[in-house]
């Protein structure tokens, strides 16, 4: 009788709720406040200066439609246990120190609006899940470790406006497929190890203020299609290997002259980049 007893109570606890809530409700405790599972719909912990790991019962909170954590001091994995928070439209973890993989659990996240992972040290490959958050138009995942070509699945998120990939370890071409991302104002590739040419396909990115290709190893001639983007304000195609002849239509865009300094370009020059160029590794005989 007694083991029962015992029994009995451990499975309470397991079955059990943390705490009951301040309306009443079944809660779980995180971070030493206890929220209802069933009433709460935002969760914006920024800049507390929380450590630890994301607790797995979050998942339990499956009313969020927010939820940020960013600018803490929260260390390890993303539990796929978020993947269970379907009615998020906001998710910010950006600025800790979480490391691992982006779990793949985050493509449930079907409603998801803005996604914000930057500055982490998140490690592997974007996992092909990302393409099924067809609602995003913000996804941040700049300054992390992360690996592997762009997937092609990450070009069917046809609603994005900013796409941020920059300062990892990216590898691989640029697809064709980036030319459908049409609603794109900001995007931005640099300081990765991407290779090959600047695909012409960038042309049909007609919206797009800021493009940041620099600290690459591109290579081949920037394509005349360059020229359509007639939006832009900022185009860094810095620290490459890209040569030949730089097409007049580059001076098409927008106030600023273009970034095209530690590249290979020594034919002649349109008349719009002589203030511009800067060093050049020519190799001409």
């Amino acid at each position: 009788m007694v083991y029962s007893l015992i029994f009995l109570f451990f499975i309470g606890i397991i079955s059990g709720e943390d705490c009951t809530a301040d309306d009443g409700t079944p809660g779980i405790e995180l971070w030493w406040k206890c929220y209802s599972i069933e009433n709460t719909f935002e969760l914006n912990l920024n800049d507390l200066e929380l450590k630890g790991t994301i607790p797995r019962k979050i998942g339990k909170l499956t009313n969020l439609t927010v939820l940020s954590l960013s600018n803490n001091h929260l260390k390890g994995n993303i539990p796929s246990e978020i993947g269970s928070l379907t009615k998020l439209n906001f998710l910010s973890l950006y600025n800790n120190q979480l490391t691992g993989p982006i779990p793949s659990a985050l493509g449930a996240l079907t409603n998801l609006n803005k996604l914000f992972l930057s500055n982490n040290e998140l490690s592997g490959i974007i996992p092909i899940e990302i393409g099924n958050l067809v609602n995003l138009t913000e996804l941040f995942l700049s300054e992390n470790l992360l690996t592997g070509p762009l997937p092609l699945e990450l070009f069917n998120l046809s609603n994005l406006s900013y796409l941020s990939l920059g300062d990892n370890l990216l590898s691989g071409t640029i697809p064709a497929e980036i030319g459908n991302l049409t609603k794109l104002t900001e995007l931005f590739l640099d300081i990765n190890e991407l290779t090959g040419i600047i695909p012409p396909e960038l042309g049909n990115l007609t919206k797009l203020t800021h493009l940041s290709l620099g600290s690459n190893q591109l290579d081949g001639q920037i394509p005349l299609e360059i020229g359509s983007l007639t939006n832009l304000n900022s185009l860094w195609l810095c620290y490459n290997n890209l040569s030949g002849v730089i097409p007049d239509e580059i001076c098409n865009q927008g106030d600023s002259s273009p970034s095209l300094y530690s590249n290979q370009f020594c034919s002649s020059y349109p008349d719009c980049l002589d203030d511009y160029l800067e060093y050049q590794d020519c190799n001409e005989d």
